[in-house]
């Protein structure tokens, strides 16, 4: 089954879910403390960090809260989901948000709106609006209060996904939507103004987009490249291709579910995978778009203010720092 893996840099400390929850120090990678229970990705607000357990745990998908610095339990009301990928939260500085289904604040636990519906969806925010979006619709709701802003039809059908739904903010009014249905993925462009789709490409997408200013970064398998994964940069506005480099991996055979990551720091754009073998970090040069480095460990991808590069990798909970500077 597929996880989200991210790391999260908050305040000098780094958070990684997986084979659990844990919180390391960001100056020496030291163990400051974790738990006992298989975690979904987290996030942090208001000194707490929140992570869902995963359905391998007696309560799956309940709600936990833990203090970012002791790693000790806070106390908040239950919330049991019980639905496949709700551990897909976001945060602000006030509250933390989870897709169709509540925005509750981060100090006390309160819950100040609540929604329920069926999906897997990676939502996003963008000044006071909350993005989702699923095979057939893309969503905009308040932040304030989770009344729906807008709701676009993809044109898409609801068919079995292999992975969650993504969103990105795209300034005050777009949103880029990723899907991945079984057999094909796309990646289009939704107006929240205009309440239409953009553009849209259906291609053998095989990450969630990374967008720096006016371009749009994705891992594809173009073809007839016979399972090359290649990192495209295209335009926001069109979809159109700028510029493509093949990445030195392993090929890509057919049916393999690989999951690749990617991150736009300055000028250059780092990809990485989940892949078991034949895979590395690289860093592709947004001017030359020529891979000016790898490292020889691969995973999902996180940087923090202080320019250090994390790789997380799910299967044995290891975490790699890489200094950029």
């Amino acid at each position: 089954m597929w996880r989200l893996t991210e790391a999260v840099v908050v305040d000098g400390r780094v958070y990684t879910g997986g084979n659990s929850l844990r919180a390391y120090g960001e100056a020496d990678g030291t163990l400051l403390w974790g738990s006992s229970f298989n975690s979904g990705p987290a996030v942090v607000s208001q000194g707490n960090v929140f992570s869902y357990a995963d359905e391998t745990t007696f309560a799956p998908n309940r709600l936990y809260v833990r203090n970012a610095v002791t790693g000790s339990s806070v106390n908040t009301p239950d919330h049991y989901e019980g639905q496949e990928d709700r551990s897909l939260l976001v945060a602000d500085d006030d509250s933390v948000y989870a897709p169709f289904t509540f925005r509750m604040t981060a100090v006390d636990g309160i819950v100040a709106w609540r929604d329920y519906a069926p999906m897997r969806t990676l939502p996003s925010r963008a000044s006071d609006r909350l993005y989702m979006a699923d095979a057939a619709n893309v969503y905009a709701r308040d932040i304030k209060d989770g009344r729906e802003i807008a709701r676009i039809a993809t044109g898409g059908e609801q068919r079995e996904v292999r992975r969650a739904t993504g969103t990105l903010a795209d300034g005050q009014d777009r949103v880029l939507v990723s899907h991945f249905n079984q057999g094909n993925a796309s990646l289009g462009s939704y107006s929240i103004g205009q309440k239409k789709k953009l553009w849209d490409v259906e291609a053998s997408f095989l990450s969630r987009p990374a967008l720096a200013g006016d371009t749009v970064y994705v891992v594809n398998v173009p073809q007839p490249a016979k399972g090359v994964a290649t990192l495209e940069a295209r335009s926001s506005a069109t979809g159109a291709v700028f510029w493509s480099t093949p990445l030195p991996d392993a090929v890509v055979p057919v049916g393999e579910e690989a999951v690749y990551h990617v991150a736009v720091v300055g000028n250059l754009v780092f990809v990485s995978s989940d892949r078991k073998f034949g895979a590395s970090t690289y860093a592709i040069d947004r001017s030359s778009h020529a891979v000016g480095w790898r490292h020889p460990v691969n995973g999902s991808l996180a940087v923090s203010d202080n320019g250090i590069l994390y790789v997380a990798q799910a299967l044995d909970a290891s975490l790699f720092a890489i200094n950029l500077r």
